[in-house]
């Protein structure tokens, strides 16, 4: 098993406070090349989500107190196949911008492991994950506030699953991200899509039956 150590950027300086945690993987006290690539790679993306919205703020003279808050899970971690989705959130006031990256990694093949690697190369998984997570989406017109019924019917029917979709693994299935900016201006959450491994077990591939799920 891998060990995930936490990384900290604490810092407040004029109307920005930030508190971006970070994953750092280790293995029994041992680096490699791969290990140092992933971990430089994590901490780039924190540091360029800092940098980006200090551009931003050095633009705009309002200055509205604005919090930077990164979290991290460790959802999958067994045969050094590790899965770790990172929020991303900046609140402005009372507004909040959330947006999702996942690292998901097999050590054991030195690989990042896509949606395509997970999916038996006959199916089309990107039309399986579409009629999927529209069948939860209408699922929840029942539950949702009125304000939002027509921004989510036009959501079910303009979703899309490209290459590079976030997405994570959890010991019982496979969970799809999208985050806020992606599903409308009503919609302030990243939303999350589970498909449970034992419903698509007919459509994975050998790789992901063999080395994940067995």
């Amino acid at each position: 098993m891998l060990i995930i150590e936490n990384g900290i950027i604490e810092k407040e300086e004029k109307s920005v406070r930030y508190v971006l945690n970070y994953p750092i993987i280790k293995l029994l006290n041992k680096e490699n090349n791969f290990m140092n690539f992933i971990n430089k790679r994590i901490y780039e993306d924190v540091l360029c989500f800092k940098e980006v919205v200090q551009q931003i703020l050095s633009e705009d003279e309002s200055n509205i107190l604005t919090n930077l808050l990164t979290e991290y899970t460790v959802t999958f971690n067994e045969n050094n196949i590790i899965s770790i989705p990172i929020e991303f959130n900046q609140f402005i006031g009372l507004y909040n911008i959330s947006y999702i990256n996942s690292y998901n990694y097999d050590f054991n093949l030195e690989k990042e492991i896509k949606l395509k690697d997970i999916f038996d190369k006959v199916i089309d998984y990107k039309k399986f994950l579409t009629n999927t997570i529209r069948l939860q989406l209408s699922g929840r017109l029942e539950y949702c506030e009125k304000e939002i019924e027509d921004e989510l019917i036009n959501i079910i029917h303009s979703i899309e699953i490209y290459e590079d979709q976030p997405f994570y693994l959890e010991s019982d299935g496979l969970v799809i991200c999208f985050s806020s900016y992606e599903m409308g201006n009503s919609i302030t959450n990243i939303l999350e899509f589970k498909i449970m491994y034992e419903d698509a077990i007919d459509y994975f591939s050998e790789y992901f039956i063999s080395e994940v799920l067995f």
